[in-house]
């Protein structure tokens, strides 16, 4: 009798074992720094998006709300003009950050990326925008991954995590700062590929990832541009020559494409429309344009004096937890440095010099936060360190990298607590902001049933919320409000002054401020310090 064999028959056990190869096969072709790649973009999507989501009108910063309103206005007429309801000598007939020539508003923020907002706006992208930051975190942690041994790779996902204030204000992508960041963690990914494979072509695109960052924050050219070229020196001397074009081209490019936009808004090449807001506030220079424009890149905020230089460093390196444990991980450039040629010693070195005095330029005691007895990863001087503070995670993973045995348990559970703890204050201050958005918008909806749709609101901060409702004038100083005020009830318009929670004493400054104009408060909602300005009845 002839054996009969079933076609669809197999060995038991062989189906396991079959899985078993075929994932073993998948692992082997998926290079580490991918899944590296893909949890950090994953999770980074996700966390922005269940924090703005794609279409967000309410922002925690006047500078989220200029960037989403200019942007929408460039990609329905062309220019950032906003049009004033009247004439506006006060400065003060539309929201913070923006401002007045002749008949129109222009906001006082580089072009560049209000014009790459307006792009996606304009091609329905606001999705890629919420993408954008998300893919920066990733490609930061695949870069840290080619960097490390091939068993080790896993240690690149501590990388975004290991600063609080770069991961916090890289998850807000409507911050021009985010923008800058995400470009140079893809200038960094390129780079590591450089470092790799040894093609000018990565090399290109790494020094072009970094112009594209200071096209955006045109501020931080003197700085990334020439920290990214010592680096990149110290990796490779023989490439110089390359390095060198590189460099310049890109900082041409980005210079030229500010110049062109300049140009655009405010009539001026070297005339950026923050410049012409400082002008405005602290009196014209005999200094021709030109080297304003130097000293804005180089110094934007002045040089601070000794004991403000001590409070800020010891107030955003150390008392501002965790990141004090970040700062003593540094010490791990030592035994980095051991055995380097001399030349590659002394540019490192150059270049965190460089990161220092970037550092000293955005000191000023007037920011946000800055008054506050303790930091938080919110206030605006780590925001503006946020480069230094990203790349401070690379040395301590280097590191542990090359260690073995105890050394490396050890170091790798000091840096999954850094890791924690900075995600913990991270998701700690999402939290709180997002309390501060629900409660925000909870107001909007009770005042806009009470708000006409061509009314004007004066606000000292609630511009952030109000901006895409109504017509918003700005009132930190209860004069020039007033005087506009008077302006806007002359042409008719339902104007209304909306005032955070504080003392009394604010809206007795505007009502004494409004009286000799001929005009009152009458009160709207007494629990949302919310009145309608009108004419003094005779």
């Amino acid at each position: 009798m002839a054996d009969t064999v079933s076609v669809g028959s197999v060995e038991p056990g062989s189906e396991p074992r079959a899985r078993l190869l075929l994932w073993s096969r998948f692992r082997a072709r998926l290079p580490p720094e991918a899944a590296v790649f893909a949890v950090w973009l994953v999770v980074a999507f996700l966390v922005i998006y269940q924090a703005e989501g794609l279409h967000p009108l309410t922002f925690l910063s006047p500078d989220e709300a200029l960037n989403r309103f200019a942007s929408r206005i460039i990609s329905r007429t062309g220019r950032p003009f906003l049009q004033l309801p009247f004439p506006d000598p006060e400065d003060v007939a539309h929201p913070r950050a923006w401002l007045s020539i002749g008949d129109v508003a222009i906001p006082i923020y580089p072009p560049v990326s209000l014009y790459s907002y307006a792009l996606l706006t304009y091609l329905k992208g606001l999705w890629f925008i919420t993408m954008w930051p998300a893919t920066g975190l990733a490609a930061f942690a695949a870069g840290t991954a080619r960097l490390l041994p091939l068993g080790r790779r896993w240690l690149a996902l501590l990388a975004p995590a290991l600063a609080a204030p770069s991961l916090y204000w890289l998850l807000r992508p409507w911050m021009n700062i985010s923008s800058l960041l995400t470009c140079l963690c893809w200038a960094f990914f390129a780079w590591t590929h450089w470092r790799a494979k040894g093609q000018t072509g990565w090399l290109a695109a790494a020094l072009s990832f970094v112009g594209a960052g200071a096209a955006v924050r045109p501020d931080y050219t003197a700085y990334v541009l020439p920290i990214a070229a010592l680096f990149s020196l110290a990796a490779e001397p023989r490439a110089w020559k390359h390095i060198a074009l590189f460099t310049f081209l890109a900082g041409a490019g980005a210079l030229v494409l500010n110049l062109a936009l300049n140009h655009a808004v405010t009539g001026h090449a070297f005339k950026a429309a923050y410049q012409m807001a400082v002008e405005q506030e602290e009196g014209t220079s005999s200094e021709p344009a030109w080297l304003r424009l130097v000293r804005v890149l180089l110094l934007p905020m002045g040089l601070p004096s000794l004991s403000t230089l001590g409070n800020f460093l010891f107030k955003y390196w150390i008392s501002m937890r965790p990141l004090a444990l970040l700062l003593f991980a540094q010490l791990s450039l030592v035994p980095l440095l051991y055995r380097k040629s001399r030349l590659s010693i002394a540019l490192v070195l150059a270049a965190t010099l460089l990161a220092c005095l970037l550092m000293i330029s955005r000191m000023d005691p007037n920011l946000f936060g800055a008054m506050r007895g303790h930091g938080v990863i919110h206030d605006s001087i780590p925001r503006y360190w946020t480069p230094v503070y990203l790349f401070a995670a690379l040395p301590p993973l280097l590191l542990l990298g090359r260690l073995r045995g105890p050394a490396l348990i050890g170091g790798s559970l000091a840096l999954c607590a850094l890791a924690g703890l900075s995600i913990y204050e991270v998701a700690r201050r999402m939290d709180l902001d997002s309390g501060h958005l629900t409660e925000e918008r909870r107001d909007l909806v009770i005042l806009s049933a009470r708000i006409p749709r061509d009314a004007m609101v004066y606000t000292p901060n609630y511009d952030k919320v109000l901006w895409s409702h109504v017509q918003v004038g700005t009132a930190l100083e209860p004069l020039p409000a007033a005087k506009s005020m008077r302006r806007a009830i002359d042409k008719g318009i339902d104007t209304y002054l909306w005032l955070p929670a504080k003392s009394r004493d604010e809206f007795d400054a505007f009502e004494a401020a409004l009286q000799p104009l001929g005009l009152e408060l009458v009160r709207v909602d007494k629990q949302l310090r919310f009145y309608r300005v009108i004419a003094q009845q005779a």
